[in-house]
């Protein structure tokens, strides 16, 4: 923690939102909570840089004040019995005698249909990382099939976040306005991992999905997205250039990469296209 403040200390004078004191009243740190998951705060300075810290580094004002800005999940203890796809799973529930299955959503997070395109790879990467271990699970409520929407920890990491930033699913936008998940999604584009690395261009699994449905609205909405791919001013490249984020600084002209070392005064997040409307240039050094 004393690190950790530290480090914050040092990149800038700017006000934020929040005054943080560690659990010895020596450190403070200025920063806007964004999430808490799993006994754990998800803190963003103006930068732009999030980091995860122990609710238990906390002074026991902020704990409270985390506490009491923050949702109080469900929670169960379970082990995980089968991996359906990428975003699905089924968990026998560790703490009840009658281990009933239970099938768990993924919450915030859609992967490739096993029959799309990186379906397998997606499914692979959930086995190889949580297939018969122990998880806990987050959660408040259930979809229209009944099953839990639920954000799954396992030694600590947050899963649904580790899927999007390894490129295995994409963040499920209609449902989750997560920060944390669409910053993953952006950088794992940007490094072009996973399904992003991908050559040809990929159809969101909620579009896939139409292909089986008989509707006509759905196949109009699907028929029209295919046809957008194919055009000149929306192919893949076009896609995910103008449309991702970049980040500029508040007296320079040009536009950089997450994580560029010219970031270190300030970062303010912008899409690609209106950074080149604006009259920002790319970087020469991290070349977005």
């Amino acid at each position: 923690m004393k690190k950790i403040f530290f480090i914050f200390i040092l990149l800038s004078n700017v006000v934020y939102s929040k005054t943080w004191t560690d659990i010895t009243g020596k450190y403070t740190t200025d920063a806007e909570l964004i999430d808490f998951r799993n006994k754990t705060a998800y803190l963003k300075n103006t930068e732009g840089l999030i980091i995860n810290v122990g609710i238990d580094k906390f002074c026991e004002e902020d704990k409270k004040y985390i506490i009491d800005n923050s949702i109080n999940f469900k929670e169960i203890n379970a082990n995980v019995v089968r991996i359906i796809d990428g975003d699905t799973i089924v968990v026998q529930n560790i703490s009840l005698e009658i281990k009933n299955d239970i099938k768990i959503r993924l919450n915030g997070i859609d992967a490739p249909e096993i029959n799309q395109e990186y379906g397998e790879e997606s499914k692979k990467y959930l086995e190889n990382n949580i297939y018969n271990k122990n998880v806990k699970i987050e959660w408040l409520e259930k979809d229209k099939y009944e099953r839990i929407l639920g954000d799954i920890f396992y030694n600590n990491n947050w899963i649904n976040l580790e899927i999007i930033k390894s490129g295995n699913a994409w963040h499920y936008k209609q449902y989750s306005n997560s920060e944390l998940l669409s910053q993953a999604e952006i950088k794992a584009k940007i490094d072009k991992i996973g399904i992003w690395g991908l050559t040809s261009d990929q159809i969101p699994p909620w579009m896939f999905r139409n292909l089986n449905d008989s509707s006509s609205k759905n196949n109009a909405n699907l028929n029209n997205y295919l046809e957008s791919l194919s055009s000149n001013n929306y192919s893949s490249n076009n896609y995910n250039n103008s449309n991702s984020y970049v980040y500029i600084t508040n007296t320079g002209k040009k536009y950089h990469k997450y994580g560029c070392r010219y970031l270190s005064k300030s970062s303010i997040k912008i899409s690609k296209s209106e950074a080149i409307s604006k009259g920002y240039t790319p970087c020469s050094i991290c070349k977005p």
